[in-house]
């Protein structure tokens, strides 16, 4: 109603001339088979708006862990990049000034990748003309975050980011 008279054509029930235009559009679209329908070439590895989750600790960073459950010496693992680990496993070092004959230092590497929340470590195998590793003392298969700065072993033994790299 206009300055209280009526309007002079009552619309129709359900139509609106401002819908018009995007009748029109919609009439006149292509319609499009199953094979014209354009597939993407991948999927976004994880939903829109959720960034993926950064890793607790990246390379480089060195992990040491204190003597442990089965493990009476100190351990270090050096992440390395391109998802890489060199570890050493300080069964009897040497000491400083000492002439020894076998510095009692197990070396390992192989790769460290983060998969579904935990450091997964592959370790090579071990070289057979080497020295052998200690006995009874497994290498850890994967690591979990236990806090910050600190991942653990499926012992429970705490692994320390004590320096930002190798040494």
């Amino acid at each position: 109603m206009t300055g209280g008279r009526p309007h002079p054509t009552p619309p129709r029930a359900g139509y609106r001339s401002d819908m018009l235009p995007l009748i029109l559009a919609l009439a006149c679209r292509p319609h499009l088979a199953a094979g014209d329908v354009p597939i993407p070439e991948a999927a976004p590895p994880v939903p829109p708006g959720l960034p993926p989750a950064p890793a607790p600790v990246g390379p480089p960073a060195t992990l040491v862990a204190q003597p442990c459950g089965t493990r009476a010496f100190v351990r270090e693992i050096d992440l390395l990049p391109v998802d890489r680990f060199a570890a050493r496993d300080l069964v009897s070092p040497c000491p400083p000034g000492a002439r020894c004959v076998w510095s009692g230092i197990v070396l390992r590497s192989g790769t460290a990748t983060w998969r579904e929340g935990h450091l997964v470590l592959e370790a090579a195998p071990q070289d057979p003309s080497g020295p052998p590793g200690p006995p009874g003392v497994p290498f850890p298969a994967r690591l979990v975050p236990a806090g910050p700065g600190l991942l653990q072993d499926d012992e429970g033994c705490p692994y320390r980011v004590e320096a930002p790299g190798p040494r």
